[in-house]
């Protein structure tokens, strides 16, 4: 996380931070296309290290919208950090099969879908549910899938110097 942060200050993006290591990465950059910084890191990660992850670039607001709109907060306790996962979709669906979702979807767990996220509870696990690993494929977009604990510490995180 350390050698991909100083690829990203090393192109033009400021304050940048980890945490741990998830892949989330919180900078200050003056551009504000989301596409093309999106398009700027995948090429800085290619030259640098070989490797074409699917990046994913969003503002600080999308995250808080997340946190704010969480339709299940009644697992917000310690316990459920780990089995809540929010899905940040690289773009809006075009026509997303939620009826296949819904059928993957085992009888415990509680899932939603918005325009800009995704929200799952899974309590068995997120390598156990058969809807998580389908969330993409059903979708038709890219997204990054992060657990509530992760959420919430990367919110801490961009807003810590705000």
């Amino acid at each position: 996380m350390d050698a991909l942060a100083q690829v990203l200050a090393a192109n033009g993006h400021a304050s940048v931070r980890t945490y741990i290591q998830t892949g989330n990465i919180e900078f200050r950059h003056p551009g504000s296309d989301a596409s093309d910084l999106s398009a700027r890191i995948t090429k800085a990660i290619a030259d640098q290290f070989g490797l074409q992850p699917t990046t994913i670039v969003f503002p600080h607001s999308r995250l808080r919208r997340a946190i704010l709109g969480m339709l299940f907060s009644d697992l917000e306790d310690r316990n459920s950090v780990e089995t809540l996962h929010i899905f940040f979709l690289a773009s809006a669906p075009e026509s997303p099969d939620l009826e296949r979702l819904y059928q993957l979807r085992a009888a415990h767990e509680r899932f939603h879908h918005g325009h800009e996220v995704a929200c799952l509870h899974a309590p068995s696990g997120f390598g156990r549910s058969r809807l998580a690993g389908a969330v993409e494929r059903v979708l038709g977009v890219s997204v990054t899938a992060r657990n509530w604990r992760t959420v919430t510490a990367s919110d801490a995180l961009a807003t810590a110097d705000e």
